[in-house]
């Protein structure tokens, strides 16, 4: 995936009603890092590709509480 295409592929899945994306360029995989970004909050967060399901978790279950 080239890095030009992110926004198309972002604008794409806003419209298809998807929350988030999980990104995994050549940074984050050089750090073992993610990169999660919440489209209806228009907000991103890299973290650890450890600690990335429990902040998919938390920022799902803090959208269900809305």
């Amino acid at each position: 995936m080239e890095v030009t295409k992110l926004p198309k592929q972002y604008k794409f899945a806003d419209r298809m009603g998807i929350r988030m994306v999980v990104v995994i360029g050549p940074d984050e995989l050089a750090n073992d890092q993610v990169t999660i970004k919440d489209l209806s909050q228009s907000k991103q967060q890299t973290v650890s590709r450890s600690m990335a399901v429990s902040l998919i978790t938390q920022l799902l279950e803090s959208h269900c509480s809305l």
